[in-house]
């Protein structure tokens, strides 16, 4: 009995290595499967939309849809159109220069001194990148178009899958839930449906956020005559992003774009970013999400491991990794938490009626009355609980 026991546990543990390693040999099927389904989840309110609408209405609606996304594409195109000029014009100040410039007011901290004269001048740090015919820029840039290269293909399967599984929701659903058992499959149902709900709700605010501080610190920096205000508002906004310490590194992003310039840097253009962030935190961000599963530390946890583990690129499932992991485990404490509680409502019937039919038994002549209650009470709580099934 003991070696079958632990056959069994050494037979299911070398399955789920097995498992394991499949998975990470084929990371990258599955890390697009599960953008797939989160782009599904941020697209779903659309699809469900239009099974509503007549068939005009819907081709309307999804024209008026593709002339959104058109007008969008073009303000991008014009966005990269201007970033790519002002990159150049940022690579061409930092080759020129021949000292760092510290502003006025950084000027007189004397740790700041101390450090930029222990760092070579920008203009010899951009000559020793480029040296040599750039045997050290050329790998990095060979890797970054490989890179990206593999994600618009890599984004055209997302793209795809996540339009099959909006349109065919109910059927991957019975696909994945008929691999449990009966009992089980409604309440996996339940949680995967509030996953689903919950993603697709972040996801959407996220790209709000993004673009919208993006826009908002853009306008705003060229209107204050900084020679980089697509570049800035692109890195506070991807900075923004982040739990936590999100503030922090578009502070910094926004103080290493003046410090490698050699214009004027005043420290009340960190004090704008900051008031806008904290603003935009404040009163406009949680009128748009009103986030149930606020854990900030676990997500930055995750972004953390993900880094490490599977790469930079991959960072965008660490927020949806995080809110999954949280209402997984809020599911399996609110089961303990019932299983540690007193049994109530039906299952405290069928408890009590269990033991009823245990005494019955004992007895050597139950009375013919007393059989047929308790042959009605079973009846009558097998109809219950079906109608429980169907309702919750």
């Amino acid at each position: 009995m003991l070696n079958k026991r632990v056959l069994t546990f050494a037979t299911a543990f070398s399955v789920v290595a097995l498992a394991l390693f499949i998975l990470w040999q084929v990371n990258e099927v599955v890390i697009y499967f599960l953008l797939s389904l989160i782009l599904g989840a941020i697209i779903r309110p659309f699809a469900d939309y239009l099974k509503g609408k007549s068939r005009i209405q819907a081709i309307l609606s999804i024209v008026g849809l593709l002339l959104i996304l058109a007008g969008l594409g073009y303000l991008l195109y014009l966005s990269f159109m201007r970033l790519s000029k002002e990159v150049n014009l940022l690579v061409n100040t930092i080759s020129n220069l021949k000292r760092w410039f510290l502003p006025v007011w950084l000027e007189r901290l004397g740790f700041a001194r101390t450090l930029l004269e222990l760092l070579p001048p920008p203009g010899e740090l951009f000559e020793i990148a480029t040296n040599d015919g750039g045997k050290i820029l050329m790998p990095v840039l060979q890797n970054l178009s490989s890179n990206l290269i593999t994600i618009v293909s890599g984004l055209v399967v997302i793209i795809f899958l996540s339009l099959y599984w909006t349109g065919s929701q109910d059927h991957f659903e019975r696909l994945w839930l008929s691999l449990l058992s009966v009992e089980r499959r409604q309440k996996a149902r339940t949680i995967w449906r509030q996953i689903d709900a919950s993603l697709g709700d972040y996801g959407r605010f996220l790209i709000v956020k993004f673009f919208l501080t993006w826009a908002l610190i853009s306008v705003a920096v060229f209107y204050l005559r900084s020679p980089y205000p697509v570049l800035l508002g692109l890195g506070v906004a991807f900075a923004n992003l982040l739990p936590v310490i999100g503030i922090v590194v578009a502070l910094l992003f926004t103080l290493a774009i003046g410090l490698l310039s050699s214009i004027l840097f005043y420290p009340w253009l960190l004090a704008f970013v900051l008031v806008v962030l904290t603003l935009l935190s404040i009163f406009v961000w949680p009128k748009l999400y009103q986030d149930r599963w606020d854990a900030p530390i676990l997500r930055l946890l995750f972004l953390l491991i993900i880094g490490e583990t599977m790469g930079l690129r991959w960072l965008i499932l660490a927020p949806p990794l995080a809110i999954a992991a949280q209402i997984i485990w809020n599911s399996l404490a609110a089961n303990l938490r019932k299983a540690s509680q007193p049994v109530q409502g039906i299952e405290s019937l069928k408890k009590h009626k269990q033991q009823l039919s245990e005494a019955i038994n004992e007895l050597e002549e139950a009375p013919p009355a007393l059989a047929s209650n308790l042959t009605r009470l079973s009846s009558l709580l097998e109809e219950a609980q079906q109608y429980l099934d169907q309702t919750i």
